[in-house]
């Protein structure tokens, strides 16, 4: 059962620019013991967000956690054609981890300008004694609305593969750049495959494969939304 939370967000973005889905928009465990399982999830998941609505370059916003619930939602968002905002409850150490990579700005490009990327890293160490409530933001303004990403530096993807490799307590080689395969849990996710079937059980248009990882997943950490909206829908 999808979250209400999803439709009052849909009320605020009309053209769905932002969604929303978290742990309580599903079950709390997926408890898959095979790896068909999960991906059956996975694609009853991407079904359901197809419903609601037929991808416009949206945002679902993602509690990334260590379960398998969460990280589940992150591949069904790349499956259904939307792109998932991660929105880390994290270690206090992680939180800066992201914030100097923001305050060096070395890899992002946009419109509205370095002095917003600054303010980005200064409201994560606002939130840091609450993680739960951080959020990655950007205040769009009337002149710009859309924020543009130049793919990551190799030293950029290494400190993110770090992040993920903390986070979901993996040793840094069981977590590549390059591969078309994410560890997590014991269970084996091939990037690859997936979009196969994305492209095969819901007509999507061409994903690259792993760019899934290298650019889309890891990139969309830097995916922004007004901070007083997102908190006025989630009440």
């Amino acid at each position: 059962m999808l979250s209400p939370r999803r439709h009052r967000a849909a009320d605020w973005y009309p053209l769905h620019e932002l969604g929303f889905i978290n742990s309580s928009a599903h079950d709390s465990s997926i408890q898959a013991k095979t790896f068909s399982m999960f991906n059956q999830y996975i694609r009853n998941l991407a079904r359901a967000m197809l419903e609601w609505g037929k991808p416009t370059g949206s945002i679902i916003v993602v509690h990334l956690t260590e379960d398998e619930d969460n990280m589940a939602a992150v591949w069904a968002c790349l499956l259904s054609g939307y792109l998932p905002c991660l929105q880390p409850v994290l270690e206090k150490g992680h939180v800066m981890y992201i914030t100097k990579l923001f305050g060096s700005a070395t890899w992002l490009a946009s419109e509205l300008g370095a002095e917003q990327i600054t303010s980005i890293s200064a409201d994560w160490v606002a939130h840091e004694a609450k993680p739960d409530d951080a959020i990655l933001f950007l205040t769009p303004t009337c002149e710009a609305r859309s924020v543009f990403f130049v793919v990551p530096s190799i030293e950029t993807e290494k400190v993110f593969v770090k992040i993920y490799a903390s986070t979901f307590n993996l040793v840094e080689s069981e977590v590549s750049m390059s591969d078309n395969f994410f560890e997590i849990g014991g269970t084996s996710l091939d990037a690859t495959w997936l979009k196969c079937e994305g492209e095969k059980q819901f007509d999507l248009p061409d994903i690259p494969a792993i760019q899934i990882l290298k650019h889309l997943v890891l990139s969309s950490l830097a995916h922004y939304v007004d901070s007083t909206h997102t908190r006025r829908t989630l009440r």
